[in-house]
């Protein structure tokens, strides 16, 4: 595919794929970190709420959502969960997801609670794994429980960076735009590395992937390496025959020249062959300490 080719030629695209390889990297890593501290800021609001649970199945069908408006709620288990998540938005008095959730789950899945600090279009997400990178780091801006890992604007930051490496023109970037990028996930990860010591490798593993040959592979270009390296074990191969060759023709000479000597001057016809043969090899590699057959 001559496209594909062009593609790799350029290497403004070679930039934009190290920018989505980096952010998929870094989204696992965020994915780990807020699997897990959503799990205690879940933990958390379940021992202000209590340990009772929705019996009525509480739901936000005929509910029309209006700016700093809560949904009402007849049953008292939601309407606690509901309060408690409010308090925890740093968005209170504007706009609250409540219709990405469903109430009744609230005191069960901790991601039906998270899915309240996200964006828009998330109500049939489940698991972490259904969030791309840009409503993790809204869930982290929006969550009061994460101001105690102070980071500031960054979060903000590399979600614009998601946004400017995903909707690049024409899948391109600038070198000079890719390290700005790269700088500032870089400075998250630093900060998040205080708490996590997943985020410690971040920083080497950027600065390894700015430093690499970066491409889409074609299966005719996976062929021809394939080929070029059986090439080679094959050169390899008979280069050892031949010499393994050379050297058994030569020890079955010597071999044959012993035979016509008596015991006494076989040892010293030995030894003379054998210097005769290294220091030809010697000679032959023009250095020493490089003896061949």
């Amino acid at each position: 595919m001559e496209s594909v080719r062009e593609f790799n030629e350029d290497p403004k695209n070679q930039n934009w794929l190290k920018g989505v390889v980096v952010l998929g990297n870094f989204q696992k890593l965020i994915e780990s970190f807020t699997d897990e501290e959503i799990e205690k800021f879940h933990g958390e609001l379940g021992n202000q709420c209590g340990p009772d649970h929705c019996v009525k199945k509480c739901d936000l069908k005929n509910w029309n959502p209006r700016t700093n408006q809560s949904p009402p709620l007849d049953c008292e288990v939601c309407s606690r969960w509901r309060d408690v998540i409010l308090t925890n938005h740093t968005s209170q008095h504007g706009k609250v997801m409540w219709s990405n959730s469903k109430p009744h789950l609230w005191s069960r899945e901790k991601w039906e609670v998270a899915k309240v600090y996200m964006p828009g279009g998330h109500k049939n997400h489940n698991s972490v794994g259904d969030f791309d990178i840009a409503a993790l780091l809204c869930l982290m801006r929006q969550c009061k429980y994460f101001k105690k890992f102070e980071l500031g604007g960054l979060c903000d930051k590399v979600s614009n960076v998601r946004n400017k490496i995903m909707h690049a023109p024409r899948y391109q970037l600038e070198q000079k735009d890719l390290q700005d990028y790269f700088n500032q996930i870089r400075e998250l990860g630093e900060k998040l590395a205080r708490h996590d010591p997943k985020f410690k490798s971040l920083s080497e593993d950027i600065d390894e992937m700015l430093n690499l040959d970066y491409r889409l592979i074609l299966p005719d270009d996976i062929a021809a390496q394939e080929n070029l390296k059986s090439q080679r074990e094959k050169d390899l191969e008979d280069l050892l025959y031949v010499r393994h060759t050379k050297l058994t023709l030569k020890f079955a000479l010597f071999w044959n020249m012993l035979s016509f000597f008596n015991h006494a001057n076989s040892i010293y016809i030995c030894f003379i062959y054998i210097l005769g043969c290294c220091s030809g090899n010697q000679e032959h590699s023009g250095g020493a300490g490089e003896t061949r057959f």
